[in-house]
């Protein structure tokens, strides 16, 4: 949704294709952390490849399924390690998703949210 200027609409169509009752699964970027910081900052100076990108909190993405006729859920986040090129990150990936959903669950780099199509 980040590279979509109208996710309203978006959201709206994959409802519409939706079956009443079925699941809508919206994964995103968690636009506070340091993975995305850096992006951003890249973006600002007409860099990288997240430029025009919009960056969409979890409770804005809950009201719009709400407001799109859904039972929001929040699903969770995920990657913890940090974003960097650390030789053997993966040896120590266990570790770092364990210890930052415990300790840092607002930190992780995605997240994800539900929605289940109510029947009209």
């Amino acid at each position: 949704l980040c590279f979509c200027p109208d996710s309203t609409s978006v959201i709206r169509e994959m409802l519409r294709v939706c079956r009443p009752g079925g699941t809508v699964l919206l994964g995103e970027l968690n636009p506070d952390v340091p993975w995305q910081w850096w992006r951003r900052l890249k973006a600002a100076f007409r860099k990288g490849s997240f430029q025009g990108a919009s960056w969409h909190r979890p409770r804005d993405l809950l009201t719009a399924l709400a407001a799109s006729g859904c039972q929001p859920y929040w699903i969770g986040r995920a990657i913890f390690a940090p974003p960097l090129n650390i030789q053997n990150r993966l040896h120590w990936r266990t570790a770092t998703e364990w210890v930052g959903a415990r300790l840092w669950s607002w930190a992780g780099a995605y997240y994800a949210v539900k929605g289940i199509k109510m029947p009209r």
